[in-house]
C-alpha cells in the first residue's frame, strides 16, 4: 500500500537545517522523528519519484553482484565476454570504475560469485569443452585482476548459476545442461581445486 510522509515544515529548497519528519502509516499512529539533509543525501524528482537513471552496458547483463561494503556492482556481460564493474555513487547512480568492462579470460562471462569480502569474483564460463570457472581479484579501487591459471577446468557440462558456500571452502555451479551441481574445493588461497559433479538434480 502507499505511505505518506508529511513534513513540517516545508523545506525550502536547499536547506540543510534541522528539520523534523511526521510519518503516518495507516495505522491512525504518527510518529515524528527530527533529522537533517546533508550534501550527500539522495533527492527525488517530486513529480515522478523516480530513483536514479539506469547506467546503458551496451550488452544484456547476466549476473549480478554487489560487494559487502557497498561499493561496488559487478555485471557479467556474456555476449561481449566483459565483466562491468560500476561504482555505486551516495545518490544511488552508477558510473564504470576506470577499465570497465574488463574483458573476459574466456569466451563468456555468465553467473558470478564473491569471496573474501569481494576481493575475489568467481565467474561462470559457457565454455565448449566442459566446466569452466574464472577467478579475479579486485583492488582497492574496483580493477579486476586474472588469477594466473584462470579459467579452472574440470568435468561436466556449461556452468552458470555459482554459489560459494558460508565457510567459503566451495563453489557451488549449476551444470544447466547435465541437470548436474559441481562443486569445487576451494584452497586457501582461493583457488579452485577438485571438482565433484556427482550430485544430479532430477
Amino acid at each position: 500500500s502507499t505511505k505518506t510522509l508529511t513534513f513540517t515544515p516545508a523545506l525550502a529548497s536547499g536547506t540543510t537545517l534541522a528539520s523534523r519528519i511526521l510519518a503516518n502509516w495507516g495505522s491512525n499512529t504518527n510518529v515524528t522523528e527530527d533529522f537533517r539533509l546533508t550534501g550527500s543525501s539522495p533527492l527525488r524528482d517530486l513529480g515522478t519519484n523516480s530513483g536514479a537513471p539506469p547506467i546503458d552496458l551496451d550488452s544484456s547483463p547476466n549476473g549480478l553482484a554487489v560487494t559487502p561494503d557497498g561499493r561496488f556492482l559487478i555485471a557479467t556481460l556474456p555476449l561481449f565476454a566483459r565483466l562491468a564493474v560500476l561504482v555505486i555513487l551516495p545518490d544511488g547512480r552508477l558510473a564504470h570504475v576506470p577499465g570497465s568492462p574488463f574483458r573476459s579470460d574466456a569466451g563468456s562471462a555468465d553467473g558470478l560469485a564473491l569471496g573474501r569480502g569481494g576481493a575475489r569474483i568467481y565467474v561462470a564460463d559457457a565454455g565448449t569443452e566442459g566446466l569452466e570457472v574464472s577467478l579475479y581479484s579486485m583492488l582497492p579501487g574496483g580493477t579486476l585482476m586474472r588469477t594466473a591459471g584462470s579459467p579452472f577446468r574440470g568435468p561436466g557440462g556449461t556452468a552458470n548459476i555459482l554459489h560459494l558456500l558460508p565457510d567459503g571452502r566451495a563453489l557451488a555451479a549449476s551444470l544447466t545442461l547435465a541437470n548436474l551441481i559441481a562443486t569445487f574445493a576451494i584452497g586457501p588461497d582461493g583457488i579452485p581445486g577438485s571438482v565433484d559433479d556427482g550430485f544430479d538434480t532430477e
